[in-house]
Formats: C-alpha cells, structure tokens, sequence
C-alpha cells in the first residue's frame, strides 16, 4: 500500500554498522550536507543521542511520506556509489560491515526516531542535539547532555526551529535526480 500521508521533513538517518567508525559517520554527514547544497536545499543536522546523524531536511506539507522516502533513497544511492567504503543503502545487515547506513525508510508514517532535545537513556544522560554544520565532527554523541543542554540553548537558540518552519519543496531536487 502506499503511503500518501503528507511529511514536512525528509529525514536522512545515518546508522553506522558495525565495523563503522565516527570518522564515517561525520565524513557521510557532510556528503549528505553538499548534496542537499547542490540539490539547492537546506539541511540541519543533528545527533542521534546513541550512535549516528540526522539530517532533515524542512519541506512544505505538500510531499507524501512515498515520495520523501523516493527522494532521501535516490540521495543516499549516488552518495553510496560516490563513497562507497563509507556508505551503503544495503539492507542486509551483515552486508553493511564497516560502512554507514542511510536508512530511507524511516520517513515513513509512524517510524520513530529520536526527537530533537530528547534525552537517551544512556549513561550520562545524552540528548539528541541539533548541531551548526560547522559543529559536524567538532561534537560527538554525548558531549550533550540533558546537564549541558540549557547552556547550549542559551549560546545558539533553538537550532531545530528552522526544520518547523518547513517551507521547501524538492520539486527542482527531483528534476535534478530524473526523478521527476
């Protein structure tokens, strides 16, 4: 069946397999960063709280779920062709060894995902933090945490806000990938 429920967020959800290091993590977030910059869309990235990246990407409420998850599918697949020792789209597990998983089918209706500003229950209390791109790679998972959380808050805002607000559409990103 088809998922037609409107989205207003594409998600990138980046999961490294096992064997997978932070490095590949970082470096498959800032491809995901340039690609959506080439696609003319702008992306916020965030830590996961556990182990990986989100990226999401705000869009108007005009999407399907179908369609994101066409879209974040298409990205991820030029991205694994492009790096394909740190990338994979793969979705056998064992296949997966020592690269990142970018999980399209998380935008999906009624997946679920760590919220921004959520706290993990890990040691240490991590929160699942929206980043600055320039953050990417200087913050790891677990440098915030649920007692260092107001300080950042304070410092930068709320860096989840601009995902809110939506308001892109990936009509051009499409065309771009001949998805249209």
């Amino acid at each position: 069946m088809q998922d037609t429920t409107p989205t207003t967020e594409a998600g990138f959800d980046l999961d490294p397999a096992e064997g997978a290091t932070w490095e590949q993590v970082v470096s498959v977030a800032r491809l995901v960063g340039v690609a959506l910059d080439r696609l003319g869309l702008s992306g916020y990235p965030k830590l996961s709280g556990s182990r990986g990246i989100h990226v999401y990407v705000p869009l108007a409420p005009v999407h399907t779920f179908g369609r994101v998850r066409r879209f974040v599918d298409a990205v991820g697949r030029l991205l694994a062709q492009a790096a394909p020792d740190d990338v994979t789209v793969e979705w056998d597990i064992p296949r997966r060894r020592g690269r990142v998983f970018v999980d399209a089918n998380r935008n999906a209706s009624g997946q679920t995902v760590a919220s921004a500003y959520s706290v993990r229950p890990l040691p240490g209390a991590p929160v699942s933090a929206p980043l600055r791109w320039e953050e990417v790679g200087e913050l790891r998972n677990g440098d915030v945490t649920m007692f260092t959380l107001w300080d950042r808050l304070a410092r930068f805002g709320d860096l989840f806000a601009p995902v809110l607000a939506g308001g892109q559409t990936l009509d051009a990103a499409e065309r771009a990938l001949g998805l249209g």
